[in-house]
């Protein structure tokens, strides 16, 4: 399971969201496998949906960053 889901997340712990060692690990591979030209479709599949994941996480971190700023002040 990447991500586990809760009610309520709050800011914090979204921005302090990482994937897990294993999830770092297998994309890895996979990039690995893409720059030796082996990937399978089902390989390629999988990395792609790793890509936009991490794109996703990435906005919505920005956002929680945002909603966060107003608070430091």
């Amino acid at each position: 399971m990447l991500l586990k889901t809760q009610a309520a997340t709050d800011p914090e712990q979204i921005v302090a969201f990482h994937p897990s060692s294993e999830v770092v690990e297998r994309a890895y591979e996979l990039i690995r496998t893409e720059r030796e030209g082996a990937l399978t479709e089902e390989e390629r599949q999988e990395l792609e949906s790793y890509v936009v994941i991490e794109y996703l996480m990435e906005l919505v971190k920005l956002e929680a960053q945002r909603q966060l700023r107003p608070q430091a002040s």
